[in-house]
């Protein structure tokens, strides 16, 4: 299955979880391999340092796994699993909101961490390759023993009680005990950009290095914050609730000029494309222009539609197709497609939501 992020690509799958990889990892690789030759360590010095980060990226892989097959332990299924130049990330298919669930499987990727630096200082230890401090941290004398404190450095720093970091979620997990959820997000949010502004001046001078590490948690902070307040801001009601009943539709033997007459008439932004009573795909705006371009006025719907549509069940809750559109978000106003089984019953723009959010807001401030 290809990945849906187009700077991504999907490596295969492990225990069903697919692996994704971002292309700036490939520059990573490329620049350690360049910047190891100018030091004047030669080719074979170059395969070492690469094959030391794949090595070190595969126990972040790990450490991800651990985060979902905890989830999945828990009856919460992962997306994918994303490895970037900053780390990586499993995407879970809902925030476990349930304190003891969020609990377990934030600590379970620490625990692989730090599972991992133990077991590689046992190896170390039998094989008597573990030396003073100064040799150890060599990583062209000791790849394994920079593994191993680089997975312990990983395990204590995803400790640290900041978001988006494993320690943020313990925090709110722990918090959440005793407070609301989105209470306890606030405070934890509040503490990991306070934990973010220290991060950023702990060296005692201007680091970039600290200082755009410490804007990136800062800004997770608040985003995770805001996802939060939407999700519970829109609880209460349900697709059927808010989706656009009877939508105009296409047929995929429309011309792209009747498609066109189609759009200029109304404000839907994305009309999903019938095959009979089935939907077979979605036309935007971009689409249209872009069949336009290629194909011309004459040409059929189903030669500029999009097929890889995203369908929503009309009975689902609000915080589903939330997730559904923000997956989505490189997209200035996604649809889903509502379905009864097989049958379109209407849709969700995200302009809908964001409408939606604006008014729940509004009445609460004048509450």
């Amino acid at each position: 299955m290809p990945s849906k992020n187009p700077w991504s690509f999907a490596l295969g799958r492990v225990a069903g979880i697919q692996l994704q990889v971002h292309v700036t990892f490939a520059v990573l690789l490329a620049w350690i391999a360049i910047r190891t030759i100018q030091a004047g360590g030669g080719w074979s010095a170059a395969v070492s340092a690469v094959l030391l980060m794949v090595a070190v990226f595969f126990t972040v892989f790990l450490h991800e796994l651990g985060h979902a097959l905890v989830a999945r332990r828990l009856g919460i299924r992962t997306l994918h699993i994303e490895l970037t130049p900053m780390g990586g990330m499993a995407h879970l298919e809902r925030v476990p909101e349930a304190p003891r669930h969020e609990l377990f499987i934030s600590l379970a990727g620490p625990v692989v961490s730090l599972a991992i630096a133990l077991v590689l200082f046992v190896v170390l230890k039998v094989g008597d390759h573990l030396f003073d401090f100064e040799e150890i941290f060599d990583p062209a004398r000791h790849p394994l023993a920079a593994v191993m404190w680089l997975n312990l450095v990983l395990g204590l720093y995803n400790l640290l009680p900041i978001f988006p970091m494993d320690g943020g979620r313990v925090l709110r997990a722990a918090l959440a005990f005793k407070l609301p959820y989105p209470e306890a997000t606030r405070v934890a949010a509040r503490v990991a950009q306070v934990g973010s502004i220290a991060l950023a001046i702990v060296p005692g001078k201007f680091n970039l290095v600290f200082v755009l590490t410490a804007v990136w948690l800062w800004m997770s902070a608040r985003h995770e914050l805001r996802d939060v307040r939407e999700r519970h801001t829109l609880r209460p009601f349900s697709v059927r609730d808010v989706m656009v009943d009877e939508p105009i539709t296409l047929s995929t033997g429309d011309t792209l000029k009747h498609a066109s007459s189609v759009f200029v008439s109304t404000f839907q932004s994305e009309f999903p494309v019938m095959q009979w009573d089935s939907v077979a795909g979605v036309l935007g705006f971009d689409d249209l222009l872009k069949g336009l371009e290629k194909h011309g006025e004459g040409a059929t719907v189903r030669e500029a539609m999009r097929r890889d549509h995203e369908g929503i069940e009309v009975d689902s809750k609000i915080e589903e197709a939330l997730s559904k559109l923000n997956e989505n978000s490189e997209e200035s106003d996604s649809v889903l497609m509502v379905l009864d089984g097989e049958k379109l019953v209407g849709v969700l723009p995200m302009s809908n939501l964001r409408e939606l959010l604006k008014v729940q807001k509004a009445l609460n401030r004048a509450a």
